[in-house]
């Protein structure tokens, strides 16, 4: 059960990352 979480959270996480990130830009205005 953790291994599969370990293996399909990341992805999710890391495209979390990157719209939370895009989306903060967008808001200073970068």
């Amino acid at each position: 059960m953790k291994i599969t979480v370990l293996t399909i959270f990341p992805d999710m996480f890391h495209d979390f990352l990157n719209t939370s990130i895009i989306s903060r830009s967008i808001q200073k205005g970068l």
